[in-house]
């Protein structure tokens, strides 16, 4: 009974109880946690959880304080747990709270850090720190060494799990995510999420369910209901290479590029197998040059590889940029193109892939990729792949007058965009092969860390979960070809 008396004692602080202060040359007991428990309130035992993903800053409060009073009016029946997330402008208050977890004195750490403002110092924390009995030399050498730099991401990896968006304060109940923004929920409405939550929470324990795997069993409820991920064969918009033109078409691009791809699979003069989804790349990829969203400090990068004109394209760039929208600074998405070399006879559909990179130049990648999609969709001649060869003029037609307006709808200098095309002509075209090389050679595939999951993915829950499980300490190995380190090149 020990950690719910100690959870409700430090609610009560929480709440709005005086902090407990330390005398100068007073005996002070400070309680040892482990460094990865969560701040928590209400039963171990509780069915339900109320996971709090907690942004540190001057706007946390309230939410906060919202949170625990749905937790105390449900004190048997639920519990609450803090997840503080790494904050992009206050670097060291994460650390802080997390410290002070540790110690056994959140709450009051935090209250104390809501009162000093998002502008608080080292000295001002250190000296909260010592007024409410923390072993202030540790916090102290906790911002130096980073002890907690692993739980702050594994943290905003439950929480991009969850389908928790990004907020000062946000929040799952029994393993899903609120419909709606906190701030936009009344009291009534978090107790109605609350009830749903109970009765799912109810549903897992009478089917068997631990306690102790009940968090775990909610969250991934959705993914349990849907496809893991779409087979690549038979929902997939295009094989990239074709048997018979593989060869000559490898044979012309080198002629142009250079060694493409050494030995790679094109040895035998057969396409290459195409890769299960979840498998491995077979070699890197340079992403230089290719639309995409920066990340600075990404963790893991997202590549989409696929033809503009489909619209299963647009499906998987669309999922995309919602999981990025939960992560933002934790994500890099970039978009490389991919369609069937064979069926590409004038070069047309090549030329339309490679104005897009060209756009990347003027600094309009992305919003070309935006405008070119919407532009497809309307064009059926653009979208065509008929193999009669009397319309192969049509559709160079359709590509010149698509990039025309695509140049106007995104503003770029006509002249500037088209001495590029001059200059990257056949850039999609090897890449379609730098593609296949590296066993890639359906689409779309989109490629998570570097794992690449051919035909994409039925629905945002799995993508987010893949991405989610890339984010976690211990994955670089697996996202080393797509990574800083030497696998995909910037």
């Amino acid at each position: 009974m020990r950690g719910p008396t100690i959870g409700l004692a430090l609610a009560a602080t929480a709440l709005g109880a005086a902090p407990l202060g330390a005398q100068p040359g007073a005996i002070v007991r400070v309680e040892q946690r482990a460094v990865d428990a969560a701040p928590a309130v209400g039963p171990i035992d509780a069915p339900v959880t109320i996971a709090v993903y907690l942004t540190p800053g001057n706007r946390h409060g309230p939410g906060l304080d919202r949170l625990l009073a749905l937790q105390a009016r449900h004190p048997r029946r639920s519990r609450l747990e803090v997840r503080v997330l790494p904050s992009p402008s206050l670097v060291r208050l994460p650390e802080a709270l997390l410290e002070a977890a540790a110690q056994g004195r959140f709450f009051e750490v935090e209250r104390a850090a809501r009162d000093l403002g998002a502008g608080a110092t080292a000295d001002e924390l250190l000296a909260v720190a010592r007024s409410l009995g923390l072993d202030a030399p540790r916090l102290a050498a906790a911002w130096t060494d980073g002890r907690h730099a692993d739980l702050l991401r594994r943290h905003d990896a439950e929480r991009l799990r969850a389908g928790v968006r990004a907020g000062a304060v946000e929040a799952s109940l029994a393993g899903r995510s609120l419909a709606r923004p906190l701030s936009a929920m009344d009291d009534d409405a978090l107790d109605q999420a609350y009830a749903e939550a109970y009765q799912r929470a109810r549903a897992g324990l009478d089917a068997g369910v631990a306690r102790a795997e009940l968090d775990r069993y909610l969250a991934d409820e959705l993914l349990r209901a849907a496809p893991r991920t779409i087979p690549a064969r038979g929902l997939v918009d295009a094989h990239l290479v074709a048997s018979e033109a593989a060869p000559t078409m490898l044979d012309e691009l080198e002629d142009f590029f250079g060694d493409l791809t050494g030995e790679g699979p094109w040895a035998d003069e057969r396409a290459p197998d195409y890769l299960a989804p979840g498998s491995p790349l077979r070699g890197p990829l340079s992403l230089a040059g290719w639309p995409g969203l920066p990340a600075p400090a990404a963790e893991v990068d997202l590549l989409v590889a696929c033809d503009l004109r489909r619209s299963r394209c647009a499906e998987q760039l669309a999922a995309a940029d919602r999981v990025r929208e939960l992560a933002p600074d934790a994500l890099r998405v970039t978009w490389v193109p991919a369609y069937a070399l064979a069926d590409d006879r004038t070069g047309a559909i090549g030329l339309f892939h490679d104005a897009a990179r060209c756009a990347v130049a003027q600094g309009a990648g992305w919003s070309w990729i935006g405008q070119a999609l919407a532009v497809s969709a309307l064009d059926d001649e653009l979208a065509s792949d008929d193999d009669d060869p009397e319309r192969d003029a049509d559709r160079a037609d359709a590509v010149d007058a698509a990039i025309d307006r695509l140049v106007r709808l995104t503003g770029l200098d006509r002249r500037a965009h088209a001495r590029c095309l001059a200059v990257e002509a056949g850039r999609s075209a090897a890449m379609v092969v730098a593609l296949a090389a590296a066993g890639v050679v359906v689409a779309p595939t989109v490629v998570v860390g570097a794992i690449a999951y051919g035909g994409g993915f039925a629905d945002t829950h799995t993508l987010r979960a893949v991405v989610a499980q890339a984010r976690l300490p211990g994955a670089l190995a697996r996202r080393a070809m797509i990574g800083r380190g030497g696998g995909v090149a910037r």
